[in-house]
């Protein structure tokens, strides 16, 4: 592999890191705080059956109206991730608040490149249904802030990754279709899918419309909230800059504070370079930058590059799916009534395994079932439980998603 192509190939692993460390968080937020989670996900489904009347497919263009919808979901849905707007909805402020999720929309949402470039703007300008998305925020505003402050799920991500927890058994599915091609390459994935065929499933255009899935394909809502409370990212297609009447375009802007002390900024300059990298690939220049070996070279791209948590190789990708396939049957819905069941799972996860690879016809990899229980054990300690000991492996979450030592879920827990 070509030394851009390995760059490329470094930047989607951590990507498809940090989506599986977000799928780990979000399963320790159902397992143990199942109302609250409930509370959030009530919000997300009233938003989207919202959405779904208001924009309804168009049959010629059937991915542009899920990327459409799902762009206007999380512009809703994270105007909750601006602190600021959730008390303000919450206390009781109409007129101010309305108006503020007005300018909100107008100016694509209010998180910092959680979002691909296409951002919807017409709400913007849709009387009737700004004022139905904004009785839906109205009606949630203050059980969202008892979450918020009971819980600091929502400190380190958005509202949107939060409610997106996707099935193993959807992932591997869309994974080993993916791997076999039988479904059809998103227009904008290029070579990608050939040159990663472990990561090929996020650029199916089957995948991006799968009720699971489609959260991840379209947004970045599995990437932690920006680490800092005073330090601000502009541009990358989310903002308009101008300079003394001049637009800044193609740039982004890490915009410091001078009149008070910037927080935490080696984390801040951490996410930076993260969101650097995501913009110079999507425009195309991981794959023609040999002429600037200095740049890769430079302690900005090395010292500050992200670590990985779970995966540190293409090898663990499949591995990573069916740990979170065997938890799923384990924990998550009809099957917490069948947890006697748990050392059944494996063997159910192997013969399905073997009856895809039959069906697809495809030399993949099956795992015997004592790896599978290996697997379950240690995802079970990394997502964790609150009646659970602080394990070690538990803690490497936590802190990988913190930057310190605390635990996720309560406040001030010990």
């Amino acid at each position: 592999m070509v030394r851009d192509e390995k760059l490329l190939s470094k930047l989607r692993l951590h990507q498809l890191d940090e989506l599986f460390v977000q799928q780990h968080v979000v399963r320790r937020f159902q397992l143990n705080h199942a109302d609250e989670f409930n509370t959030l996900q009530s919000l997300r489904k009233e938003l989207e059956d919202c959405l779904r009347n208001l924009s309804p497919d168009h049959p010629d263009h059937l991915l542009l109206s899920w990327q459409l919808r799902t762009s206007q979901l999380a512009q809703c849905i994270n105007h909750f991730d601006t602190k600021a707007n959730l008390r303000l909805i919450a206390t009781g402020e109409r007129d101010a608040a309305y108006q503020n999720f007005l300018e909100d929309l107008d100016a694509g949402g209010s998180g910092d490149l959680h979002l691909l470039p296409l951002i919807s703007r017409v709400l913007a300008t849709d009387d009737d249904a700004c004022s139905a998305l904004f009785e839906i925020l109205l009606k949630h505003a203050k059980p969202v802030l008892a979450i918020v402050e009971q819980l600091n799920f929502l400190d380190y991500y958005s509202p949107l990754a939060m409610t997106s927890l996707a099935s193993g058994a959807s992932i591997y599915e869309s994974y080993i279709k993916a791997k076999v091609r039988t479904q059809s390459l998103s227009p904008s994935s290029g070579n990608q899918a050939i040159i990663f065929p472990e990561g090929s499933w996020l650029l199916d255009v089957e995948a991006a419309m799968d009720d699971d899935l489609y959260p991840l394909i379209f947004t970045y809502c599995y990437r932690r909230n920006k680490p800092s409370k005073n330090i601000r990212i502009f541009g990358g297609g989310q903002h308009d800059v101008t300079v003394n009447g001049e637009a800044i375009d193609n740039c982004l802007i890490f915009c410091v504070p001078t009149d008070q002390t910037p927080d935490r900024i080696d984390e801040s300059l951490r996410y930076f370079r993260d969101v650097l990298a995501v913009e110079l690939s999507s425009n195309f220049f991981y794959t023609s930058d040999k002429d600037a070996p200095s740049f890769q070279a430079s302690r900005f791209m090395t010292e500050f590059s992200c670590a990985s948590l779970l995966m540190e190789n293409w090898d663990q990708v499949q591995k990573n799916i069916v740990s979170l396939w065997a938890w799923d049957l384990v924990n998550i819905n009809e099957s917490r009534a069948k947890k006697s069941r748990v050392i059944d799972v494996p063997g159910d996860i192997a013969k399905e395994m073997q009856s895809l690879k039959n069906g697809f016809e495809h030399d993949f990899e099956i795992y015997t079932e004592r790896t599978i229980k290996h697997f379950y054990e240690e995802v079970t300690l990394s997502i964790g439980s609150i009646n659970a000991k602080r394990q070690s492996s538990l803690r490497q979450l936590d802190r990988f998603v913190t930057g310190d030592e605390i635990i996720l879920g309560k406040r001030n827990n010990p």
